[in-house]
């Protein structure tokens, strides 16, 4: 007979932290196709900034996984949404992260929200660490929309953005 060992999380908090796995998977998948479009564009460097970000999305969602096992829960690895590439300039894919990233910090919000409401402290401590990673991601891609919008105003802008922006 097998020995049990319980999960150590409340129900809730555990489908909200599983739903979240897809929210960071998702977000390192657009942020690959965000990537591979600027790349496409002769972006290369904000390019190369996009992928780097999406592999810090992967590692966000390793890290749901992670706490997910720690307690004793199996985390449930989900296919990740193609994105649109609908995007038609540099300014738009830029606009576009920074909502996904509002879009994301609400999520964590969120569970946050639903951890302290179950009074699962750990889950808790966990959401607000995320949500401390989604403030630094919101500080970035706002400082990097406010780059973009100082180098506005020549014929080759985007180019001179382009060329001058490294991920930290």
């Amino acid at each position: 007979m097998k020995i049990q060992v319980p999960k150590e999380i409340n129900p809730q908090v555990e489908a909200k932290l599983q739903s979240s796995i897809k929210v960071e998977y998702d977000s390192a998948a657009i942020y690959e196709g965000m990537s591979a479009w600027l790349d496409s564009q002769g972006f290369n460097n904000t390019s190369k900034w996009f992928k780097t970000h999406a592999n810090e999305e992967r590692k966000h969602g390793s890290w749901v996984i992670t706490f997910l096992e720690d307690k004793n829960v199996m985390p449930i690895i989900p296919s990740v949404d193609a994105p649109d590439y609908s995007w038609k300039s540099l300014r738009d894919v830029l606009e576009g992260a920074y909502k996904h990233e509002e879009k994301v910090s609400a999520n964590w919000n969120e569970a946050a929200t639903i951890a302290l409401k179950h009074a699962d402290h750990d889950g808790y401590q966990f959401a607000l660490k995320m949500l401390a990673e989604q403030r630094e991601e919101i500080d970035l891609f706002s400082t990097l929309i406010d780059k973009y919008n100082l180098s506005e105003g020549g014929p080759h802008s985007d180019y001179t953005f382009d060329r001058d922006i490294k991920h930290p």
